[in-house]
């Protein structure tokens, strides 16, 4: 495959050259593509560029090619680029290129500059013919020299008031202020040159006060409108040879033919089509976002640096925005070129960092007895001033020892002094979750096969009250019942993972009692793909457009890995029914359980319990990108990392993203991980690893996460062990203290299996799953 490059440069334009003479600069390697296609390549010259006015593309590209030369770490390939996919290396995350030969090329970032491309107009013969000799659509760019000739401003779709400016400024081309230097007739006193808006059949919008105002202003300046549909346009010929202007080595203008026969002649049109950008493919793969305009459509770029929506990927240039010229490439490509440096620069320094801490950890001393008794390596607070990493693991075989499945029966004082309460329900609660208004919660009550039903709690008294139960679907349910749960961000749909996919609950019909409160169920059945059969966790993204579930056991032949499904939702108005359909699938490890959203909405975290169907291998925590999700989710995983212990079945980030906490069942720990590490030195990331009790399962932070609870299920029945919620010091957890799970809540039964937080942080509900209860419990009681 070659060399990995600091950046992949897709296109040779102004933008992308910039962007390798930046790197340059500072020293970092580039790989430049081009298919030697360029926008401007009908244009002989370019203007308003310091420098470099009147000189033809062409020219400038050789030269900006030159100057790079000079710095020795850019290469160039003469190909087409057609697909580019996401990949890990060994350190640090990256990007593999393709071209149309099937040639492989790696980098650690990309650089989207391939342009942009013109949509003509398809109802006007001619039009291509006349581009960009003869229709300009900047007049910093092109007009000057035919200033002194008749102007038209062609209106292809709707009358856009900025035509009138731009007929405004093209009208005062032609007097003698504006005239070419070598214009010896003084016009100053005529009349200037008639301009005339063209608007091809198109009625203006007369009910708009700036379309109004508009063509008042342009009659004023005495421009005319002429209303008739064009039929084609024909560049201006004499005897079959162009005419020729003694200002301009070009054409001198456009034959416009109307659709009754008529014509008439200007020295040039001004026009702006809507634009594409170039590869189109490559952008939706990569998850990249879009945005349209009055323009077109262009890549969204993240100001100042051209950032987007996918970590290592830059915009620059005609592609990424609707102002397109070569300065603004110019700028755009400068721009990319100190955000990437500062992305490497941030990323080889985390890489740094994450192996000096390895090298220290590494040189700890620790006696094989003091490894059993402790079961972790405890590193002094004071030698790792870093708030998010004072304690590591070393992943060696003396200390990989501690981290087996079952350890025994954990031993925690139980807290006699926190506040709880039961309410009994029918079933088995799994899933539970508050709507964030009012006094209310809803609880997924599981009953295999049939009878699963929602029910809805009264949060207002302690303990809560079961007023209503919604019954769901049984054809939909099938072998597993209703599992997870969650509350659209503004409390109007319960969607709840059920079977093949979700079941979509109408929230305030399901709070009065409504029989009709289930309004919606899809599933991930699509051409290529069967539905999966125990969907278990739902995670929305950040605008709720988007619908993660994990099927734990996915779908394939055997069910030998689980996946995610991803969902689009769309909320039909006025009545806001909420219905999706299936986009595709991500395949991670077996047993794909619990899922959560970063805070940016930009992450997904995904735990498997194992990484294949062989029960002795280790799980796994992914990161996963949510804008690929959404468009790719085949390409979506960013990266992976085994998980100490055994079985991780739940994940939770802290409110600033920094921390990622998950629960190892079958070893008993709660693993706390850095997120960044996570994502550049994966097998680095551990923080610290902190014994609960039995098979926890379930986890949230409460008093502005000063402490972090976990269900302990005792899911297997392990020989006296007790069930309960663990409460847990996040600050000493952090440090690997001892002492930093300060005791254990009981509860009334056997699993309790999901926690749910008031939105005022008060209280949290248990749902105790073998026990048939919900059990309330008080947070500021908590120690």
């Amino acid at each position: 495959m070659g060399p990995t490059y600091d950046a992949l440069v897709i296109g040779a334009g102004p933008a992308g050259l910039t962007v390798a003479l930046g790197l340059g600069r500072v020293h970092r390697t580039a790989a430049v593509f081009s298919n030697d296609k360029f926008r401007n390549d009908g244009a002989h010259a370019a203007h308003t560029m310091l420098s470099r006015d009147h000189v033809p593309p062409s020219e400038i590209r050789k030269a900006g090619v030159k100057d790079i030369e000079k710095y020795k770490n850019t290469t160039y390939f003469s190909t087409t680029i057609t697909k580019i996919t996401r990949t890990t290396f060994e350190h640090f995350p990256g990007f593999i290129a393709e071209d149309q030969n099937g040639k492989q090329y790696s980098g650690r970032s990309v650089v989207l500059a391939m342009g942009s491309s013109d949509v003509f107009p398809s109802d006007i013969a001619g039009y291509s013919d006349n581009w960009p000799r003869n229709i300009y659509q900047c007049p910093f760019c092109d007009g000057h020299e035919r200033g002194h000739l008749p102007k038209g401003i062609l209106v292809s779709s709707g009358f856009h008031p900025m035509f009138q400016m731009v007929a405004s400024m093209f009208q005062r081309m032609g007097g003698s202020a504006s005239a070419p230097p070598n214009f010896s007739k003084d016009v100053s006193s005529e009349p200037l040159p008639p301009v005339t808006i063209f608007t091809n059949g198109n009625e203006p919008n007369m009910s708009d006060d700036a379309t109004v105002n508009a063509i008042e202003t342009a009659t004023a300046l005495g421009m005319n409108f002429d209303k008739r549909k064009i039929a084609k346009l024909i560049p201006a010929t004499s005897e079959g040879r162009p005419v020729k202007s003694q200002y301009d080595d070009e054409c001198s203008g456009v034959n416009i033919v109307f659709e009754d026969g008529s014509h008439t002649n200007v020295g040039f049109l001004f026009h702006k089509p809507p634009t594409i950008p170039n590869g189109q493919s490559i952008i939706s793969s990569l998850g990249i976002e879009t945005v349209e305009t009055q323009f077109g459509t262009d890549s969204k770029r993240v100001e100042p640096f051209g950032g987007t929506s996918v970590p290592g990927v830059f915009v620059c240039g005609d592609i990424s925005g609707p102002f397109k010229s070569l300065n603004t490439a110019n700028y755009h490509g400068g721009m990319a070129a100190a955000g990437l440096a500062h992305y490497l620069t941030a990323e080889d320094d985390k890489i740094a960092l994450a192996r000096w801490k390895e090298k220290r950890v590494s040189e700890v001393k620790v006696p094989a007895e003091d490894v059993a008794q402790k079961k972790k390596i405890i590193v002094e607070q004071r030698e790792f001033k870093p708030l998010l990493v004072f304690t590591l693991l070393s992943l060696s075989a003396v200390v990989q020892s501690q981290l087996n499945c079952q350890q025994g029966t954990p031993q925690e004082k139980t807290l006699d002094n926190v506040r709880t309460s039961r309410t009994s329900v029918p079933n088995s609660p799994f899933g539970i979750v508050y709507s964030p208004h009012g006094n209310i919660a809803f609880v997924s009550l599981d009953h295999s096969l049939a009878n699963s039903t929602l029910g809805v709690l009264d949060t207002s008294t302690f303990p809560p009250q079961l007023i209503h139960q919604i019954p769901l679907p049984p054809a939909y349910i099938r072998e597993e019942g209703a599992l997870g749960i969650t509350i659209t961000n503004d409390g109007r749909h319960v969607l709840i993972a059920a079977g093949p996919g979700i079941i979509v609950v109408d929230a305030s019909l399901a709070a009065a009692g409504s029989p009709s409160a289930v309004i919606s169920t899809f599933n991930g059945t699509t051409s290529t793909q069967n539905p999966g059969f125990e969907a278990t966790e739902i995670t929305l993204s950040a605008d709720n457009s988007y619908a993660f579930v994990s099927q734990e056991y996915g779908a394939n032949p055997g069910f030998t890995t689980g996946n995610i499904d991803v969902f689009k939702l769309h909320q039909t108005l006025p009545n806001g029914r909420l219905t999706g359909h299936p986009v595709g699938t991500l395949n991670l490890g077996y047993a794909v359980v619990g899922t959560a959203l970063s805070p940016s909405g930009q992450y997904l975290y995904a735990v498997s319990e194992t990484s294949t169907a062989n029960d002795t291998t280790p799980g796994t925590l992914s990161v996963i990108s949510t804008s690929l999700l959404e468009t790719s989710p085949s390409n979506a995983l960013l990266s992976s990392t085994t998980v100490p212990g055994c079985s991780p079945v739940r994940v939770l980030p802290s409110s600033s993203g920094e921390v990622i906490w998950t629960t190892a069942r079958e070893s008993n720990l709660l693993l706390a991980f850095n997120a960044s590490l996570l994502l550049t030195s994966p097998n680095s990331s551990l923080i610290s690893s902190t014994v609960v009790g039995q098979s926890p399962v379930g986890l949230t932070l409460v008093r502005n996460e000063t402490r972090i609870l976990t269900a302990d299920s005792n899911r297997f029945g392990v020989a006296n062990a007790t069930t309960g919620v663990s409460v847990v010091d996040v600050e000493m957890a952090l440090e690997g203290r001892e002492g930093a799970v300060l005791g254990r809540v009981e509860t009334g039964g056997g699993f309790p299996r999901e926690l749910g937080v008031s939105p005022d942080g008060g209280t949290v509900l248990v749902a105790d799953y073998a026990s048939g209860e919900v059990q309330a419990v008080d947070v500021g009681s908590l120690p």
